[in-house]
């Protein structure tokens, strides 16, 4: 298992790829990076327009789902934050 952050793969797509690779023991070429590079540029992110959501969105609350699932959020909490852009 390897966790990986969205915002680490907003921030170095190819890095976490290259890190994945790495983490399993698979080749990781310059085509690779080279491919990955290319498909971004193709489809940024914000291709199909920007999406923005919240808990509320879905029927929560924010703050009660903050103070939920405690061991899960100190384990993974890094992991939740979002990217800078």
């Amino acid at each position: 298992v390897l966790d990986i952050a969205y915002r680490d793969t907003v921030i170095d797509p190819v890095g976490q790829v290259r890190r994945i690779h790495q983490h399993f023991n698979l080749p990781f070429s310059a085509e690779h990076a080279r491919r990955i590079e290319q498909y971004i540029a193709e489809n940024p992110q914000s291709k199909h327009g920007h999406h923005q959501y919240n808990a509320e969105d879905f029927g929560f609350d924010s703050v009660a789902l903050m103070q939920q699932f405690p061991q899960y959020r100190a384990r993974f909490g890094h992991l939740l934050s979002d990217p800078e852009r």
